[in-house]
C-alpha cells in the first residue's frame, strides 16, 4: 500500500501516553513480588524477557503496543470502508484507515527487539500486514466481519492489560484495584472472543464456504495471524494474573 504523507499530532501525543503509563510485564507465570521487595527492580517489576534495562523494556513493550493498536484500528475501518455502504464517508474511513495502519505497520517494523511482548507483537503486526482486507465474492461479509471480530478482541486484550498488570507504579488504594479489575474483565472479554472466532463454529462455517487454508491463500493469512495474535493474548492475560 502507498504511504500517504499526512501526520496525526495527536497518535504522538497517545503514544507518549502509553510509553508513560505502561511498565514492562512480568514474566509469564513469574510470581508477583511483594511491593517491600520492588526496590531491588528499579522500576515495580522486570521485563517479560526477565532481563534487561526496565526502562528500555518499558519504551519497547510501549511503542509496540501503541503500534499493534493503531494497525488492528486501521486495518478495521479499511475493512468498513470497502463495504461501499456510504460512499463519502467510506472514502474517509479507507483513507485514514490505510494510513494509520501503515504507520502502525511502520512501528512495529522498525522497533526494536528486546522483549518476548515486544518480539510477540512485532510478530503479530507481521502477519497482520498480510491480510487482505477485501474478501472474495459470496463470502466477502463475512470475511471481513471475521476479521473486524478479530481486530477487536486483540485491541481489547491490550487495552485491559495496560490496567490489569501489576508493578505499573499506579496509585495504590481503590482506584487501582478497580482499574486492575476491570482490566481483567477486559483481557477475559478479549480472548473469549478471539477463541470463539479464531477456533469455533465461525471458522468452520467459513472452510465450508470454501476458504480452506489448505487451497485459499488469504485464509492462511488468517489462521497465521490468528496463532501470532493468540500468542500475544496469551502473554500480555499471563502477565496481567490471567489464567
Amino acid at each position: 500500500m502507498k504511504t500517504t504523507r499526512t501526520y496525526f499530532p495527536r497518535l504522538g501525543v497517545l503514544a507518549a501516553a502509553v510509553m508513560l503509563c505502561w511498565s514492562p510485564l512480568p514474566a509469564a507465570g513469574e510470581h508477583q513480588h511483594d511491593h517491600g521487595n520492588d526496590r531491588d527492580h528499579g522500576h515495580g517489576g522486570a521485563s517479560v524477557s526477565g532481563g534487561g534495562s526496565p526502562a528500555k523494556a518499558q519504551r519497547l513493550e510501549g511503542m509496540a503496543i501503541h503500534g499493534l493498536t493503531m494497525a488492528l484500528q486501521g486495518s478495521t475501518l479499511l475493512m468498513i470502508g470497502r463495504t461501499k455502504a456510504s460512499p463519502t464517508v467510506d472514502g474517509i474511513m479507507v483513507d485514514h484507515g490505510r494510513e494509520m495502519f501503515e504507520r502502525g505497520a511502520e512501528m512495529l517494523r522498525n522497533s526494536e527487539a528486546g522483549t518476548v511482548l515486544a518480539d510477540a507483537m512485532r510478530n503479530a503486526g507481521s502477519e497482520l500486514e498480510k491480510i487482505e482486507t477485501s474478501g472474495p465474492p459470496g463470502v466477502a461479509d463475512t470475511y471481513r466481519h471475521m476479521l473486524i471480530a478479530l481486530n477487536h478482541a486483540l485491541e481489547l486484550v491490550a487495552d485491559g492489560a495496560i490496567l490489569a498488570t501489576p508493578g505499573r507504579g499506579t496509585a495504590g488504594g481503590g482506584t487501582a484495584e478497580h482499574s486492575a479489575g476491570h482490566g481483567r474483565e477486559m483481557i477475559a472479554g478479549g480472548r473469549k472472543i478471539w477463541a470463539e472466532v479464531s477456533e469455533g463454529k465461525a471458522m468452520t462455517e467459513i472452510h465450508a464456504m470454501g476458504m480452506s487454508p489448505r487451497t485459499v491463500r488469504m485464509m492462511k493469512a488468517v489462521h497465521k495471524f490468528a496463532d501470532a495474535g493468540g500468542k500475544v493474548i496469551a502473554i500480555l492475560e499471563a502477565a496481567a494474573g490471567g489464567e
